[in-house]
């Protein structure tokens, strides 16, 4: 059944190549597609006016427009999805029609795993000189999911099945003060309410003897649900050339957020992350890049909140979640090249561990991948890429068709 699965994406994917059936444009992303499509309509414009020649004066950019992008992809978390988002963009009266516009973005998806998430989101620059800078999403799911344990050493038979029903608010107001830094405030709002948990593990311990599901007993922090409020600072810095498909830059974040009771929390804990990621391009379209992320936490740290290895951007091949715990680190390396005409291939390798005390980290432990995949340009002019990877753990192999690279 997977692998008929997996061969229908493939057709889709190969049969298919100027199909701009893809996943919700991400965060970030939405300038560069606003951009092509006011460029394309300028040059439609010239194109007709030579046609007729007829003396005729420029047309100017719309304030107000929108994009329609239905959205299909595979991971084997949610196994083929389905969706449509709407990329409503406008620019005030006394705003220039070069600056960039403010964009509001509605999402909905659906998976046939019986997922469901909605997703609103939205960017916007508040002053003329587009220095300040806000963005906000918010996303409401029912999402079945997996558990394994906490911790670098979560046994395979230990996994068991949960459904969160969820809600996300996150808000990031950021001030550029120089050059490509800027300054800023981040709210994180999550919510979770957990359902249809298993009474047993799937598989049986070493002695044979399936285990009592350690989420339904309430020993995992997080696993009654509860409410995780936050306000903390950003520090970011981006100097990549485009967000879609960066060939040179560095971007990178640094962000600390305390959650307490104080600020409507059910649980007290902070959590820091650096996400740091470099683009070299060797020669044209040879592009290698590198992602260290490193998320720490300190108390008591819900489950739902813990940074995970696994899945389509963070450790490709191994399961999403398989391994959680208050601290993570992840390096990931990528080799972009392109093969011919739209299609360019990728090889990636990766390595991460997830721990609870620094005393804890056993570098024995660390959680090896690698492998390649096959990228289809679907927007030449902003390097807009559909991705088929795929990856391999020591927990087997995964495929992951998707649009825009993993990092």
């Amino acid at each position: 059944m997977r692998l008929a699965t997996i061969s229908i994406i493939m057709f889709v994917f190969f049969a298919v190549p100027f199909l701009y059936a893809l996943e919700p444009v991400p965060a970030g992303a939405t300038q560069d597609l606003i951009e092509k499509k006011e460029q394309a309509e300028e040059k439609k414009s010239e194109e007709k006016k030579q046609e007729e020649k007829k003396p005729e004066e420029k047309k100017e950019k719309p304030r107000n427009d929108y994009i329609i992008i239905p959205a299909i992809y595979y991971t084997p978390e949610t196994s083929v999805a389905f969706g449509l988002s709407v990329l409503f963009y406008y620019r005030p009266p006394n705003q220039l029609l070069e600056r960039r516009p403010a964009v509001i973005q509605p999402t909905v998806i659906y998976t046939i795993r019986d997922q469901i998430i909605l997703i609103l989101g939205g960017e916007n620059y508040l002053d003329t000189e587009q220095k300040w800078y806000l963005f906000y999403r918010v996303e409401g799911s029912k999402y079945p999911d997996k558990f394994w344990g906490i911790g670098d050493d979560a046994p395979r038979w230990a996994e068991e099945d949960f459904t969160a029903w969820y809600g996300l608010i996150d808000i990031t107001a950021r001030y550029k003060v120089w050059g490509d830094l800027g300054i800023g405030l981040m709210y994180d709002f999550a919510g979770y309410d957990m359902r249809d948990m298993d009474d047993y593990t799937k598989g049986t311990d070493p002695e044979g003897r399936k285990v009592a599901s350690p989420l339904r007993s309430g020993t995992v922090p997080g696993s009654r649900g509860g409410y995780y409020n936050s306000l903390g600072p950003l520090l970011q810095y981006d100097s990549r050339d485009r967000v879609s498909w960066p060939s040179e830059g560095i971007y990178a974040t640094l962000s600390l957020l305390p959650y307490h009771e104080y600020t409507g929390s059910s649980a007290n804990f902070y959590k820091g992350e650096l996400d740091f990621r470099w683009y070299y391009s060797i020669i044209e379209d040879h592009v290698f890049s590198l992602q260290w992320d490193t998320v720490l936490s300190e108390g008591d740290v819900p489950f739902t909140m813990m940074p995970k290895l696994g899945g389509r951007d963070k450790l490709r091949g191994l399961p999403e979640g398989r391994y959680r715990d208050r601290n993570m680190t992840l390096l990931q390396l990528e080799m972009r090249i392109p093969v011919v005409w739209r299609f360019g291939a990728v090889f990636f390798a990766s390595a991460g561990n997830v721990w609870d005390r620094f005393e804890d980290f056993h570098a024995g432990r660390i959680t090896y991948g690698g492998g390649l995949g096959v990228r289809l340009t679907v927007d030449k002019d902003e390097k807009v890429n559909a991705r088929a990877d795929l990856g391999i753990t020591k927990e087997g192999w995964a495929v992951y068709f998707y649009l825009m690279e993993a990092f």
